[in-house]
């Protein structure tokens, strides 16, 4: 018993207190980084993940604990070591940019280790072995306009939206909404434009969808984001009354009502003379039920009113209402 405690004891002697102390102390202060920024560090690449696989949000992950880490134990080993500022300085940032390669190659490590348990998993129950998205190997040509990608996606966005606060998180889930719908949007619009290659006949409803959905394609194109509700993400979506599109450019705060209309379709026209898309047809009840009260009270009479018409060659007839 004696001789098993001296082992211990010796042991105990021969381990780096100091070193403990600041992987321990580094660990704290990483944890209060990431809690007291509501997880900003993650936010900060977030925006990048829905155009990343199950790899490329790992590395991603592992390089921003890393990073965090990393700096957190650097800074604290060389200010007990009695370093100057500019030392401490140095030290701080090279122990973040190692900390940060080191986190990514170990994130990478992992999934590729779990990728390769479950390929083992997968031929021992006999299941099929295809590469599935977000493949090491698929990487470089994966198309993230597939359904199953956009899931793999939406997991990897989902667990980093619980490091941040409310407000960010709402704010990023709405940009993932979007990012979705868009996605959507691009498949039924290649849907529609081969069918019509096809020789395919489509219904009026149907059409009216696609210039719909071709119309929010553009605006985001140039950098209005749509605010309107009802977005149109299908051949088949029902019908809506009211506004096609109204879109907001966020740095120049300009607005335009958008109507879109397929190949030889036309504006029309109410029994009392009213004209589709006159300011009259817009403003109030339409224009509210769009985007609220609080926005429409916003925009006012400053919007600009367009009329994209998509003909059925593909070609873009597009005009500005003046009257």
């Amino acid at each position: 018993m004696c001789t098993t405690a001296d082992r211990i004891t010796d042991q105990l002697g021969k381990v780096n207190w100091k070193n403990v102390a600041i992987g321990v102390t580094a660990m704290v202060v990483s944890g209060v980084v990431v809690a007291a920024t509501g997880g900003l560090a993650a936010g900060a690449v977030l925006a990048a993940l829905p155009a990343m696989g199950g790899l490329g949000t790992a590395m991603v992950s592992g390089a921003v604990v890393g990073a965090i880490g990393g700096a957190s134990y650097g800074a604290i080993s060389s200010g007990l070591s009695g370093n100057s500022l500019k030392q401490i300085a140095k030290d701080t940032i090279t122990g973040g940019l190692t900390g940060a390669i080191s986190g990514g190659i170990l994130g990478g490590l992992t999934y590729g280790a779990g990728k390769a348990i479950g390929a083992v998993k997968n031929l021992v129950k006999g299941s099929s072995s295809a590469t599935k998205p977000g493949h090491i190997t698929e990487m470089a040509t994966k198309d993230l306009s597939q359904n199953n990608q956009l899931l793999e996606d939406n997991k990897a966005y989902n667990s980093f939206s619980e490091l941040m606060d409310a407000d960010e998180a709402a704010r990023y889930n709405k940009h993932w909404d979007t990012i979705k719908a868009q996605e959507m949007q691009k498949q039924e619009i290649t849907k529609f434009e081969n069918g019509i290659k096809d020789g395919v006949q489509y219904t009026n409803q149907q059409k009216g969808n696609y210039a719909e959905m071709k119309m929010d394609q553009y605006y985001d194109s140039i950098g209005f984001e749509r605010i309107s509700q009802d977005r149109v993400t299908g051949l088949n979506d029902a019908g809506h009354q009211g506004l096609d599109g109204v879109y907001q450019n966020k740095g120049t705060n300009e607005y335009i009502v958008g109507e879109a209309k397929y190949n030889t379709s036309k504006l029309s026209t109410l029994k009392d003379g009213t004209k589709q898309m006159s300011k009259k047809r817009i403003g109030g009840k339409r224009l509210e039920e769009a985007v609220g009260t609080e926005k429409a009270n916003l925009i006012g009479n400053n919007y600009e009113r367009n009329l994209y018409n998509i003909k059925k060659n593909g070609s873009l007839n597009f005009k500005v209402l003046n009257n």
